[in-house]
């Protein structure tokens, strides 16, 4: 499907058969209009540099947009990344920018934030419901959904899944292109790019947020109950089960069977990793 803009996906199930979505907010001022709008050949604005700090500055009233969803802490920490994106837009000579660069990576973060939210925001609306509708009786009458002022209207795809790029594939294009810019920020070891590369940092982890559900199933517990992600996974993939079962009994081994268990799962992350380590600060404590 088109760009996060054209509020069109392709959402591929279990079933095998693909729906298209069509999103459209009641209020279209929480839209957030994509890249791809600012920097087409029918948008008003002619040079990239200009749609790039365009496209970011959407980000300056992001608690409205979101229905102040955000801590006020976090949204004081988006509006610095959109004033330190456009100032050093603004300080670049060029008229055309390079997306991917260390001049625009809080740019290309932001994108990817934005696309990660809306993710998150199908997901929570479409419900299993509609996806077995179509799946189970092949129904071709569109459905409708709506949830916090997002409306969805859901019908089967009119082409092959493998026939089109769904936008979810974009996503992790993003991602490792903001890795690729950052790691090299950090290799040069420039003094200057510390605040850039801190405003990705924040932004990155702000984008994990929105997929915490993606690990819903780990095995970084006490009593792993196994049986909802063989339920989630199917039968094609249940060899994904054997390998978090070798991670769980890896996690009870090391010690962590009365550890941790109401840590979120970064911090289960940084324990098991690094268990010499957090152990020797149980103990001190």
């Amino acid at each position: 499907m088109p760009g996060l803009g054209s509020e069109e996906w392709l959402l591929p199930t279990t079933g095998g058969v693909p729906l298209q979505i069509r999103m459209k907010y009641l209020d279209d001022a929480r839209r957030i209009r994509d890249l791809d709008d600012f920097t087409s050949e029918h948008d008003s604005i002619v040079n990239r540099k200009d749609a790039i700090a365009a496209f970011v500055e959407q980000f300056q009233n992001i608690d409205e947009r979101w229905h102040n969803s955000l801590d006020p802490t976090t949204v004081d920490i988006i509006k610095a990344c959109v004033t330190i994106q456009c100032s050093i837009l603004e300080d670049d000579g060029r008229t055309w920018c390079l997306l991917a660069d260390s001049n625009t990576v809080i740019a290309t973060a932001l994108w990817t934030l934005a696309m990660a939210r809306q993710i998150t925001e199908v997901e929570g609306t479409v419900t299993t419901v509609s996806v077995r509708k179509f799946c189970e009786n092949k129904s071709l009458e569109p459905d409708i959904e709506e949830w916090d002022g997002l409306v969805l209207e859901i019908s089967r795809a009119e082409t092959e899944a493998g026939q089109t790029k769904p936008k979810e594939s974009k996503l992790p294009a993003l991602v490792a292109e903001i890795h690729r810019i950052t790691l090299k920020m950090f290799l040069q070891r420039r003094l200057q790019d510390l605040p850039v590369i801190l405003c990705v940092l924040c932004l990155m982890r702000l984008i994990l947020t929105c997929f915490h559900g993606a690990c819903f199933y780990h095995p970084l517990v006490k009593n792993w109950d196994k049986s909802a992600y063989e339920e989630a996974l199917g039968e094609e993939n249940a060899i994904s089960v054997s390998y978090f079962e070798i991670l769980h009994v890896a996690w009870i081994e090391s010690g962590f069977e009365h550890h941790c268990n109401t840590e979120p799962l970064a911090s289960r992350l940084e324990a098991f990793v690094f268990a010499d380590l957090f152990f020797l600060k149980e103990d001190s404590d």
